[in-house]
């Protein structure tokens, strides 16, 4: 893939961020009869997020990436949810990598700090060939909460031949 194509990537995810996030920002509820937002232990929001990342894979070398993820707020700061990336690199090398997570916030209200473990599987094409391989690692990264729906969240990973870092962004309810 061409340089120019990845910047063209990157650019239309970030306007897709950017606009997405804005709509699902513009939340003029008031009621407050059942709010339960001060128990952090009963806070299961569900959360959507997409993002870019750059990294090295033993089996791509550098590459750019693009994510796309799902999770639910559990209680007592756990998280639950799955991911998808994807992978490509200057000599049209590219994977998908469909994982499932586990996320521990550090702080009570489902922000901050997190340490996050993920597995799936891996689906590799080089010279049009297919293969697969199996997805484990850990992922830290701090979320930050802008408003009461948008969020940012940088991010490092490193797992089974991989290391890369990104941003996120993205809304939760």
């Amino acid at each position: 893939m061409k340089k120019m194509e990845i910047k063209i990537y990157i650019l239309i995810a970030l306007i897709l961020c950017l606009s997405v996030t804005s709509v699902f920002a513009n939340d003029t509820s008031n009621d407050t009869s059942n709010d339960t937002s001060n128990d952090a232990s009963n806070d299961t929001s569900i959360s959507i997020a997409y993002g870019i990342e750059y990294g090295y894979n033993a089996k791509l070398n550098m590459g750019t990436g693009f994510f796309l993820g799902f999770d639910v707020n559990l209680p007592w700061r756990f998280a639950a949810g799955f991911n998808l990336t994807t992978f490509v690199n200057e000599h049209g090398t590219s994977f998908v990598e469909p994982a499932v997570m586990f996320r521990y916030y550090f702080s009570d209200n489902h922000t901050g700090f997190f340490a996050q473990a993920e597995g799936g599987a891996v689906l590799l094409t080089k010279e049009n060939v297919l293969s697969i391989d199996i997805a484990a690692g850990v992922r830290g990264g701090y979320r930050v909460v802008l408003g009461q729906v948008f969020y940012v969240e940088p991010y490092l990973r490193a797992g089974i031949l991989y290391i890369s870092g990104g941003i996120t962004c993205g809304f939760r309810r």
